[in-house]
């Protein structure tokens, strides 16, 4: 967004902590039917939280927007769109900065996490990954003499194909964004039932990801699932940790870069080593899908190539 983030900063850290206040409040309405009910959720002390959250959340918003630096940033793009060719109302401009930012660190930090617990507990598979890695790094310090080039950086990471498989294999058993809401726009016919237009449905990513007839063993690591043979007879929907459609995911290349650029740094300098083991993992479904109690994972040094 140009401009850069400041831990010690009492607004910056105001918003961090609305992210998760509107979690909890995102969750109250949802296990909380008398909530659903608009008139009812406005008369409550809850409804007013909101309002304070959203307040404090827009208003950062809003700041980084209006505030921008000359880099040539994401969200100048934005603005330009909107300015030279009225593609983008400031609120849609404000929106998809939202998502960025109220969606986007959290959302990969977690997918590493999970990547990280799933290459500890496959050592044939992270040594794998090693392999790939440092090649990768190799021919690049190679070819440019250095290890600062951006351009060079970002075709090195679309040359680990194995390290993408294996992100995309732990996104299908850990979602980032466990479910997602859409509002049906036309009346839809599921075998004997009628579910009527204007209806919100959630769909669980989770449910999709296990389907054991398209997935067979689903609760299985394997990032074989998604070799271009494996997958080419695989209905468009079916893996969508990304979301799906007009509303999918503005970052999800973006969040595979990020990705990609973390895991191969940490198996580069270090070996996982497994505590956890998956199953012994609780999983807790907020907006976004978090351990129960942390993941433990050791890390032992390992010597450059």
């Amino acid at each position: 967004m140009g401009i850069k983030l400041d831990r010690e900063d009492e607004e910056q850290r105001k918003y961090i902590a609305a992210i998760y206040d509107y979690g909890t409040i995102f969750y109250n309405r949802i296990a909380k039917p008398w909530y659903g009910v608009d008139i009812l959720f406005k008369l409550s002390p809850l409804a007013r939280r909101q309002t304070e959250t959203l307040k404090i959340l827009h208003g950062f918003t809003e700041k980084v927007r209006s505030s921008r630096k000359r880099v040539k940033a994401f969200l100048e793009l934005l603005i330009e769109l909107s300015m030279e060719e009225n593609l983008l109302s400031d609120q849609e401009i404000r929106e998809e900065v939202d998502t960025f930012m109220f969606e986007g660190h959290d959302t990969t930090s977690m997918a590493i996490c999970w990547t990280m617990l799933m290459l500890a507990n496959h050592p044939d598979i992270q040594e794998k990954v090693r392999e790939e890695v440092d090649a990768c790094f190799e021919g690049k310090v190679r070819s440019t003499g250095a290890d600062s080039s951006e351009e060079s950086a970002a075709k090195m990471f679309a040359e680990m194909p194995l390290l993408e498989r294996c992100i995309k294999e732990t996104l299908r058993l850990y979602p980032s964004v466990p479910f997602i809401s859409r509002v049906l726009t036309e009346d839809f016919q599921m075998e004997k039932y009628l579910i009527p237009a204007g209806t919100m449905v959630n769909v669980v990513i989770n449910g999709i990801h296990r389907n054991p007839n398209t997935f067979p063993d689903p609760d299985k690591f394997d990032p074989d699932r998604f070799l271009p043979e494996a997958g080419k007879d695989r209905h468009t929907y079916a893996y969508v940790p990304f979301a799906a459609g007009p509303r999918n995911c503005i970052g999800q290349k973006f969040a595979m870069l990020e990705l990609k650029c973390v895991i191969s740094t940490i198996i580069r300098r270090y070996k996982l080593i497994a505590v956890d083991k998956p199953e012994d993992v609780g999983i807790m479904h907020d907006i976004v899908l978090r351990p129960c109690n942390g993941i433990r994972i050791k890390l032992e040094t390992r010597d450059l190539p």
